[in-house]
This record gives C-alpha cells, sequence and structure tokens, in this order.
C-alpha cells in the first residue's frame, strides 16, 4: 500500500511539473504572437488613417502584404494581386474573429499563393485592414520556444523531483527505523510479561510438586489439595499459551483469518451452552436476545473467542446469581452488539485498562484458576478485525456492558 501511494504521488508530481512547462512555454509563445501583432496593429492604424490613397503607402516592409476590404468580405485593395481577381474573404478565420470582436489573426496557408502566413486583422468600422507575413525561417524562429528557459525549467523540475524523492525516501527510512523501534519495544514487554506470566503456573506446580516428592508421608487430602491446584495452574498455563497463540497470529498473520457467514445466535448459544456448568455453579444464566438467523460476514474463530472471553470474564468476575445478556440492532451496514452482565462492574478508573494486555482487575480470592490476562485484548483486537469499535461502560442499574460492531455485509 505504501509503495502504490508512493508511485501515486510521484506520478502526480511529475505530471504537474509536465503541465507547468506546458503553461510556461505557451505563455511565451502568447506573448510572441502579442509582440507581432502589435506591431502589425501599429500598421494597420496607420494605413487605416489613409484609406484613399493606399497604392501611394511605401513605408510598409516589401515582404508583408496588405489587403483591404468590406465588413462583407468584399475585397478593394490588395498589394500583391489585383483585387477583382480575389475571391471573397469573409470566410478567412482571422477575417471571422475580427467581425465577432475587433481584431483576429491566424498562422495559416494562403488559398492564392500557396504560402504560409500570419495574418492579422483589423476592422474600423465599414472597413477591414488585413496585414500579412510569411511564416518563414525568421518568423519561424521567432515563435521557437526558448530552450535555454525551458532546459533551465526541465533542470530545476528534476532537482526538486529529486529532492521531494529524497526526503520522502528520508521520511519512510525514518519512519521504518521508529517502527521497528516501537515494535521492537512490544515485543520486548511482551516477551517479559509472558516470562512473568509463564513463570507464575509453572513455578506454582513446582513447587506442589516437590513438596508431594520430597514428603512421601503427606496424609492423602493435603495430596489432593496439592495435585488439585496443579491442575488449576496447568489450566491457567494452557489457556495462557491459547491466548498468546491467538493474539499473535491476530497481529501478525491477520490474513490467515478467512471470512465467510456466521450465524451469530447459534454461536452465542454454543458459547453459552460451553459455559453451562460455570452458571449453574454460580447460579448465573444467560439470554441471547440476537435475532434468529442473524448472519454476519466475519471470521467464525475470531468471533467466537470474542463471545467466549466476554462470558468468560463475567464468569470470573461478575459474582453469584448475576445474568449476562447479549442484544443486537443494526447501525449502517454494522452489527451493533451490546452485552451485558448484571455483576460486580468495575471501577470507572478501571475502564480503560480492562483492554491491556495481562492487565486484571483486583478482585477477591477465587478457587477458580486466574485467566491469562489477555482475554478481552482478545475481544477488542477481534473487533479491530472486523472493521469495529469496542468501548466498556457501567451497565445502568449495575454490572459491565460492551458495545461493539462488526461488519454485517
Amino acid at each position: 500500500m505504501k509503495k502504490k501511494l508512493w508511485l501515486w504521488f510521484v506520478g502526480l508530481f511529475l505530471l504537474f511539473g509536465t503541465f507547468v512547462i506546458t503553461v510556461v512555454m505557451l505563455d511565451e509563445n502568447n506573448y510572441k504572437k502579442a509582440v507581432l501583432k502589435a506591431k502589425l496593429e501599429s500598421y494597420a492604424n496607420v494605413l487605416a488613417a489613409s484609406a484613399d490613397s493606399f497604392e501611394t503607402i511605401g513605408f510598409l516592409p516589401p515582404n508583408i502584404r496588405l489587403t483591404v476590404m468590406d465588413t462583407a468580405g468584399f475585397v478593394s485593395f490588395d498589394s500583391y494581386e489585383l483585387a477583382d481577381l480575389l475571391s471573397n474573404h469573409l470566410m478567412r478565420p482571422e477575417v471571422k474573429d475580427c467581425l465577432s470582436g475587433t481584431e483576429g489573426y491566424s498562422i495559416r496557408r494562403s488559398e492564392t499563393s500557396d504560402k504560409t502566413f500570419f495574418y492579422y486583422a483589423k476592422r474600423y468600422d465599414n472597413l477591414i485592414v488585413r496585414l500579412a507575413l510569411p511564416y518563414e525561417v525568421d518568423v519561424r524562429n521567432f515563435f521557437r520556444p526558448n530552450w535555454l528557459v525551458v532546459s533551465l525549467l526541465i533542470i530545476l523540475f528534476a532537482v526538486l523531483t529529486m529532492l521531494v524523492i529524497s526526503l520522502v525516501q528520508w521520511n519512510d527510512r525514518k519512519m521504518t527505523i521508529e517502527e521497528r523501534g516501537r515494535t521492537k519495544a512490544l515485543k520486548h514487554e511482551m516477551t517479559s510479561n509472558i516470562s512473568h506470566e509463564l513463570k507464575t503456573p509453572v513455578s506454582s506446580v513446582r513447587g506442589y510438586l516437590e513438596t508431594i516428592i520430597n514428603n512421601p508421608d503427606l496424609d492423602e487430602e493435603r495430596k489432593q489439595l496439592f495435585i488439585e491446584r496443579s491442575y488449576l495452574q496447568t489450566i491457567r498455563l494452557s489457556d495462557l499459551i491459547r491466548d498468546i497463540a491467538l493474539i499473535t497470529k491476530m497481529e501478525e498473520q491477520p490474513e490467515q483469518f478467512r471470512k465467510d457467514v456466521v450465524d451469530v445466535n447459534q454461536l452465542v448459544d454454543l458459547v453459552f451452552d460451553e459455559f453451562s456448568d460455570d452458571f449453574k455453579a454460580l447460579d448465573m444464566s444467560g439470554e441471547n436476545k440476537v435475532p434468529k438467523d442473524l448472519q454476519v460476514i466475519g471470521n467464525y474463530s475470531l468471533l467466537y473467542a470474542l463471545f467466549r472471553n466476554l462470558v468468560e470474564n463475567s464468569v470470573r468476575y461478575a459474582g453469584k446469581g448475576s445474568t449476562v445478556v447479549v442484544q443486537y440492532n443494526l447501525r449502517q451496514k454494522h452489527a451493533h452488539f451490546t452485552y451485558y452482565d448484571t455483576g460486580k462492574g468495575v471501577a470507572d478508573n478501571e475502564l480503560e485498562k480492562i483492554f491491556e494486555r495481562f492487565y486484571r482487575v483486583q478482585d477477591e480470592k477465587s478457587h477458580k484458576a486466574e485467566g491469562s490476562g489477555l482475554g478481552l485484548s482478545i475481544v477488542r483486537n477481534a473487533v479491530d478485525f472486523h472493521g469495529g469499535t469496542i468501548c466498556a461502560s457501567q451497565h445502568q442499574g449495575g454490572g459491565l456492558q460492551f458495545d461493539f460492531d462488526i461488519c454485517a455485509e
């Protein structure tokens, strides 16, 4: 994408430079036409003042042809040919422009002499005076572009282009270095967090097993307690490894998550069914208010992980007797979902932090294994993958609420 934008930028810059050079050349050409026209106009003004004696006028240069006609195009005098032998000039381009305004000019081949002339015509009441200058070497050279100026413009444009390219490349390198620095810092932070999170359950399991091994006379009840606690720590370790693998894949290889048609109502029912034993043990209940057969375009695994982590979060922190609810409504081609529980809720100062990796809300001790601290981070990444946003808030009447969007088409 960055390369494509870069090519577009260079293309537009080259197009702009070409446009500027073309405008300069056209402006120079128009200026030269104006100079030549002014010169011929001065002759025409003098000639119009002497309209009764064109034959005796001798101040015109020999290479300039004079033609006098009326506004109907009939020639009354021509310095090269007999007027009676000339056809009507009404349809000549410079004459037509002259009649529509006060003057006109053109560069074209003469129908009479078969030579190319620069024609200038000006109207004086019912009289039109036209002067023609042969478009030969001198005049052609006069209209030829000033290649020195054009060359300087091209060189200047080339230098500016190279400067812009260098600046963009330097900026890209700078951004790449900064991005690599940020990525390295994030990876270092995540590695440190992962090491810390892995160390805790591994150390616990090791401690419990060492106690059992080093104390063969340990009573069965205490031994069973240590085994159960070791088992809970392995569950925590397994959840951590699963969540780390998922969040890493979402960030580094999102293209591997294929989108398909997903029935959200069935998906939520499946998640509720997975936590049915936890609901029963905690006297909790789940209400699936998503319409039957609601389908969205998304990745099934990520949407499943999204709802599973939300429900798991409620199971861990909402408290006994709470209710979990999933609602839906359509908003501008996006499926808007509201998920909330009626549990203990979260303090206002922790609402923004709960999406951070490895962040856990401080809570009373529980016999359940602690989560990985990545659940809500996975939720946020899954919503991002589907082009939506998510926010957490206090639910009216108590509890924690999440509002998020995913693409509905």
